[in-house]
């Protein structure tokens, strides 16, 4: 069964809702950008983060252990787009050392929770 007390199964995982997290965070931080970067990295930033949620929610339904892995492996991926994309805003002054080490750390704790569903289709 999918649904239980009007919830999606995905709403239950750590990991998306600490992606859902992240992906709030992301979008308020590329608020604050110059607006010549709206079609470069703002746009990568938010599409990518986006990514790490939808990919999750994806694999949650997936019936094979195979199928799960591909969606959890696409959110992995992500996590790694986004964070590189945020040394990239920091190197343009974009972001502050505090904003960066608060990113990171999300960034690497996305990564092990995302690790270890992966690791559980094996």
């Amino acid at each position: 069964m999918i649904f239980d007390r009007d919830e999606f199964q995905f709403e239950r995982m750590i990991a998306w809702q600490k992606g859902r997290s992240y992906y709030h965070k992301i979008r308020a931080v590329t608020k604050t950008f110059p607006k010549e970067e709206r079609f470069d990295l703002i746009d990568q930033m938010n599409r990518a983060s986006h990514s790490i949620v939808s990919n999750l929610a994806e694999g949650s339904g997936r019936n094979s252990k195979k199928d799960k892995a591909r969606f959890y492996n696409m959110s992995y991926s992500s996590i790694l787009e986004v964070a590189s994309d945020c040394i990239l805003a920091h190197d343009n002054k974009y972001i502050n050392n505090e904003q960066l080490t608060d990113l990171r750390t999300d960034s690497l704790e996305l990564i092990r929770i995302v690790r270890s569903l992966i690791k559980a289709c094996y």
